[in-house]
């Protein structure tokens, strides 16, 4: 008796969908479970990206050693101890979040790195009792932009005797004398929504991303 030898073709027509939602289910399901580890284990990484950046931004080290620590008369480690509270609130509080998508899409990804409930302006690290009043520096870099801060005081830039920052540069009154009033300098100057806290994050923000997706692919294999 001949052999027959029968070749068939199988096709899913109608469970073409099912199939895809069980899939993306499944992966949902798996994300969703793992990401409080996906958050801690990319925490450590992004907030050495953003300290290595903060670090490296000209506004930093100008306040650490250069015209701003003058200008706000600062002591030696105060601004290193206000960026250092800055890097550590931000690391605490950095988080991913797994977003359910369309039909296109699986899933969408958002990495919190700045949540809008956190704040700098009222850190103690960033402001100073004077003689002459509270200084609250950190406050007026980030959110005062290039307005006038102290319209009776201004900038003497040759000082003769100490300082408070060791410099040489004195916030004395303008008196009867027209003078530019204190305002911070432009290079520098922040706002609310685009200091040189915000700007450091988004030019990291890609290599954050990057972290996190190598994470998650590397929590769900």
């Amino acid at each position: 008796m001949a052999k027959k030898i029968i070749s068939a073709k199988v096709s899913i027509v109608n469970g073409e969908n099912q199939l895809t939602e069980i899939v993306r289910q499944s992966m949902l399901k798996t994300l969703f479970s793992k990401i409080g580890t996906i958050s801690q284990n990319i925490k450590p990484k992004i907030s050495l990206l953003i300290s290595s950046e903060l670090m490296n931004s000209s506004t930093v080290r100008s306040l650490i050693a250069g015209k701003l620590r003058d200008d706000f008369g600062l002591k030696s480690g105060e601004a290193e101890n206000a960026v250092g509270v800055i890097i550590e609130n931000i690391a605490d509080n950095i988080s991913v979040k797994i977003l359910r998508g369309s039909n296109q899409y699986i899933a969408s990804l958002a990495i919190d790195i700045l949540p809008s409930n956190i704040s700098f302006i009222d850190f103690s690290a960033g402001s100073y009792q004077s003689s002459g009043g509270q200084v609250d520096w950190l406050n007026w870099l980030l959110t005062k932009g290039t307005q006038v801060i102290l319209g009776d005081f201004w900038l003497f830039e040759n000082a003769k005797g100490p300082t408070r920052s060791g410099g040489k540069s004195i916030m004395i009154e303008t008196g009867n004398v027209s003078r530019q009033p204190f305002r911070i300098d432009p290079e520098h100057a922040g706002t609310v929504n685009d200091n040189f806290i915000t700007r450091s994050i988004q030019s990291v923000y890609p290599q954050a991303v990057d972290i996190t997706m190598k994470e998650i692919l590397r929590i769900i294999k």
